[in-house]
């Protein structure tokens, strides 16, 4: 991570770069808390922090960075006055984590030219190294572990807020620090909502059954969507055949992912599918995107996106049909991409409709 940054600084020129946002540090740094000030140069980091984080900044013992608890007041000021004697000049800083009041404090703080090096990280995000990759992957298993669980529970009579309270319980109790996002249970006419919020709705037999989860372990995300039909009943042939299209745009989206692919041209192979079978103005969003310490980064997956498929990317591939007040089905998996090979880490979760 650091010769990553380290090239952004010389390659922009800059005296040192500034995280302030708990997404960064925890990305370089791997700290947790929820206030920091990380600095870094061609020499090394310092992360600053108050009192109530030192012993929590102590426990990283991560390499080039020097950690320091800084007195009560100006948390970033005395970071830099640690850090540095030299005046810096120019200031790599995130402008989509910072407002502007952020920044004018920024600019107040450093005296300095700060320099926007969003897309620089972005993309530096976007390939993950080999620690990335077994966090990521562990954070795939406990969501795994999750769906085999819950798949268990899965029947008539059960509410959605039942459902819910199971799932962000298994989760935590097997290790998760939270869920990477509020899960997503939704059944019957909810499954239309592709962003369903959880609701005191009962399972019916034979109605889809719509489950978009992600649990964060060790500060790494992870997200799958399977789409099972309530037991009891079978489903209708309209409903069958929506869930059949859907494999099928997932399966061809698989076949065209390698490295060097567009995300433009992953997005067109399974929308063409949908389209192919009258679908396609019910597939209203992206085919996916990047995942990492966020559940969405770079690159994305969609009809104008320029990103290019490389080695160390993880991303999700997820179409879905929905039709309003009659049901919704979508199916997710995410996938680390090797030059030669790619790894689906939701192989082994049953993605069967029935």
């Amino acid at each position: 991570m650091f010769d990553k940054v380290q090239k952004i600084i010389n390659d922009s020129n800059l005296d040192i770069v500034v995280f302030l946002d708990p997404v960064h540090l925890l990305w370089f740094a791997g700290f947790s808390g929820s206030t920091g000030a990380l600095l870094i140069g061609n020499s090394g980091a310092v992360l600053g922090v108050d009192f109530r984080y030192h012993e929590i900044a102590e426990d990283l013992k991560a390499k080039n960075i020097d950690v320091y608890c800084a007195p009560t007041g100006n948390l970033l000021k005395n970071t830099l006055d640690y850090f540095s004697d030299e005046k810096v000049k120019r200031v790599g800083y995130l402008s989509s984590r910072n407002s502007q009041s952020q920044k004018e404090m920024l600019e107040k703080n450093l005296n300095a030219e700060l320099v926007a090096i969003d897309e620089q990280i972005d993309f530096i995000r976007s390939i993950k190294n080999k620690n990335e990759i077994t966090g990521l992957t562990e954070s795939a298993k406990l969501n795994a572990d999750l769906f085999k669980h819950i798949r268990e529970i899965v029947k008539p009579g059960v509410s959605e807020r039942d459902l819910a309270a199971e799932i962000i319980s298994y989760a935590v109790k097997n290790g998760a620090s939270k869920m990477a996002f509020e899960p997503i249970v939704a059944s019957g006419k909810n499954a239309s909502r592709p962003h369903a919020s959880f609701t005191d709705k009962i399972l019916q037999p034979g109605e889809p059954l719509t489950l978009d989860l992600g649990v964060c372990l060790d500060g790494w995300a992870s997200d799958m969507t399977r789409t099972w039909v309530v037991p009891g009943k079978k489903p209708t042939e309209s409903l069958e055949k929506v869930f059949d299209i859907v494999k099928n745009a997932k399966k061809e989206a698989e076949a065209h992912l390698f490295a060097g692919v567009s995300g433009h041209d992953l997005d067109t192979s399974a929308r063409d599918v949908i389209s192919k079978f009258g679908y396609g103005d019910f597939f209203g969003h992206s085919l996916g995107h990047g995942i990492g310490r966020e559940v969405h980064e770079q690159p994305r997956l969609a009809q104008n996106s320029k990103d290019v498929m490389l080695e160390g990317m993880a991303i999700t591939i997820e179409p879905g049909i929905y039709i309003k007040d009659k049901y919704g089905v979508r199916i997710e998996d995410s996938y680390i991409i090797f030059q030669k090979k790619v790894i689906n880490l939701g192989i082994d979760v049953f993605s069967d409709f029935f």
